[in-house]
């Protein structure tokens, strides 16, 4: 099994990606796993010697986005996720732990929060409200 194997899971709906879910602590190579055309990337890995990063500015460039990705990262503690694609279905579940983290593309999700978990989480801006950024879609706890 490869590397990546151990430290990408894919969460997809037919070929449509949904998400990407994270073990950060599984060692590796530094990876961007996240396809070239996902509205939000992400990169990580183990670097075992010391690794210079040239001084860069970043290229203001006009992007244009139509879904709100989600990147959330455990620090400590965990949370069971329900992973749903755009029109709301249930496609797959994960338990997330310390040191895990997931990059949701499109769809939505439930998230259970277990007591005392610490965790980041980030969005693209602009914030045009809670109202205009999601649509509720029910309270069943059997989502």
């Amino acid at each position: 099994m490869r590397t990546e194997d151990l430290r990408v899971r894919k969460v997809t709906d037919g070929d449509l990606l949904i998400a990407q879910v994270f073990n950060f602590s599984q060692p590796g190579p530094v990876i961007f796993p996240t396809p070239d055309s996902a509205e939000m990337q992400c990169g990580f890995g183990w670097v075992d010697s010391e690794r210079l990063v040239p001084p860069h500015v970043h290229n203001r460039i006009p992007r244009q986005t139509h879904n709100t990705s989600e990147f959330i990262y455990v620090i400590d503690g965990s949370m069971d996720v329900v992973f749903l694609n755009p029109e709301g279905a249930v496609v797959d579940r994960a338990h997330v732990g310390s040191r895990q983290g997931f990059l949701q593309f499109v769809g939505g999700h439930k998230i259970t929060i277990a007591a005392g978990t610490n965790y980041l989480e980030l969005k693209q801006g602009p914030y045009f409200s809670h109202k205009k950024d999601k649509t509720i879609l029910s309270s069943d706890p059997s989502l």
